[in-house]
């Protein structure tokens, strides 16, 4: 049997297409579910377009603390949230040439946001993949690696080992995290998904890139977001990238 090529970050809320390219590149995907919630970053936060402009929407988590697991929080949604947000799509996107196609799509999940925050970004990922048509599976860190006696690089290279993994890819946000060589000791070839920039149609007043998967299927559907699942090289060192 071949040796796996695998993925492993955090479970995000609606990222941006980078995020869905490193998941369909991937033979196996690892969901780190036991390491500490970072406030103000992306595991519950994302960018769509609001009147034109770049707009920072929040999935609001009880309790949110760098002390607390991704595991351990709960969602704070309730029904104003839920309404607003609702309503924030469909100002923002209802002449968006697959605005009911996404919506439609979006609709399900937003109804069951409630509860234990992991489980929920599960679904979202589990919703969004089989949307665009990825198939990679996707296990859990603590099931995985439930000692989690190590940290950062080592924590991955341990991944890597109960995985069985000949290839280890990232984003290029993990290019200072990470040592080629120490992947290489380990018989682990390191790599970086380096999304490419293509701009699409927007309802903005000037590109913006890297927007939350939302706002690419509002513009393209699913059928055109599919094909940019491809839009990516591999590189062996990482280059600049806001992730």
């Amino acid at each position: 049997m071949n040796k796996p090529r695998l993925a492993v970050m955090q479970p995000y809320f609606m990222p941006y297409i980078g995020y869905w390219q490193l998941l369909a590149a991937a033979d196996r995907f690892i969901a780190l579910d036991d390491v500490a919630f970072t406030p103000r970053g992306w595991v519950n936060r994302n960018r769509i377009v609001v009147h034109g402009a770049a707009h920072l929407f929040t999935l609001p988590v009880r309790r949110a603390s760098h002390h607390r697991l991704i595991s351990e929080l709960e969602l704070a949604v309730d029904a104003a949230w839920l309404r607003a947000f609702r309503l924030t799509l469909e100002q923002s996107y209802r002449k968006a040439p697959c605005f009911e196609e996404t919506m439609d799509f979006l609709e399900p999940l937003l109804s069951s946001c409630g509860g234990p925050l992991l489980p929920f970004l599960l679904l979202s990922m589990q919703t969004v993949a089989r949307h665009l048509g990825i198939v990679t599976p996707v296990s859990l860190a603590s099931a995985v690696d439930p000692e989690h006696r190590q940290r950062g690089q080592d924590r991955i290279l341990e991944l890597c080992r109960r995985a069985g993994a000949c290839e280890y890819i990232n984003l290029p946000g993990g290019r200072d995290l990470y040592d080629s060589a120490a992947f290489a000791s380990r018989g682990v070839r390191l790599e970086f998904i380096v999304p490419q920039e293509r701009p699409y149609p927007q309802l903005a007043r000037q590109w913006l890139p890297w927007l939350s998967i939302m706002d690419m299927l509002m513009q393209l559907g699913h059928t055109a977001t599919r094909q940019e699942l491809s839009g990516y090289r591999l590189d062996a060192t990482g280059s600049e990238f806001p992730r």
